[in-house]
């Protein structure tokens, strides 16, 4: 999930200008991808924050770096109106939609990576078992083929397929370890990241129009 590399000052060499200037040792800096890059799809373009949140121990470091995660994960809060904006989201740039039936307060660090790691490739909702999700969460269990009633309550996931006419796939892995979840995912994500949206048949994109490669 994270890269950790160390530079030793004590060499006498000059730093690599990524890691900018830096008033005194140790310094923990970190360095993630901006959300919104100038070049669409860019991962070079980097925000820069230094390490001010706590002790530096195991404990909190690792409290830090998990806050500090992307997350492109859309979580539904409202039911149904909330759900069917994330689908039209989905349909309008081909991508698709993987459902994850969560039992958690907050997203996951597993969820938050993964989101990540395939962002563009797949549009990645979670909907929590709260009380404006009920209806919706026995509703989609049901469309999806959710053979017992008692799983509403339980974490399960499902892949929707760009398009029509596809059936949806469930996650029938026991265990929601990351390298599984990433196994699936991979199998059902788009090859390559979708930067626009797509365009109608019949319609003509308009020469000022805004780009929406920001939109998730």
């Amino acid at each position: 999930m994270v890269t950790i590399a160390y530079w030793d000052t004590s060499g006498g060499s000059r730093p690599p200008r990524l890691l900018g200037e830096y008033s005194g040792t140790p310094t923990i800096r970190m360095f993630t991808p901006k959300r919104k890059p100038k070049n669409p799809g860019s991962v070079s373009e980097k925000s820069v924050m230094d390490y001010q949140h706590g002790e530096r121990n195991a404990k909190d470091l690792r409290k830090f770096l998990e806050q500090q995660l992307p997350n492109f994960v859309e979580r539904v809060k409202f039911g149904k109106d909330d759900y069917q904006k994330f689908v039209d989201k989905a349909d309008r740039f081909g991508l698709p939609l993987v459902v994850v039936f969560t039992t958690k307060a907050t997203t996951s660090t597993t969820l938050k990576w993964l989101s990540a790691e395939y962002r563009r490739r797949v549009f990645l909702i979670e909907i929590p078992p709260s009380d404006k999700n009920l209806e919706l969460r026995t509703e989609l269990l049901t469309q999806f083929g959710a053979g017992d009633s008692d799983d509403t309550a339980k974490a399960s996931l499902y892949v929707v397929p760009a398009g029509d006419g596809e059936a949806v796939v469930k996650y029938g892995g026991d265990k929601f370890a990351r390298k599984n979840l990433q196994e699936f995912l991979k199998e059902h994500a788009l090859t390559e990241p979708v930067l626009q949206p797509k365009v109608a048949v019949g319609e003509e994109k308009k020469s000022d129009e805004t780009p929406k490669h920001d939109e998730f």
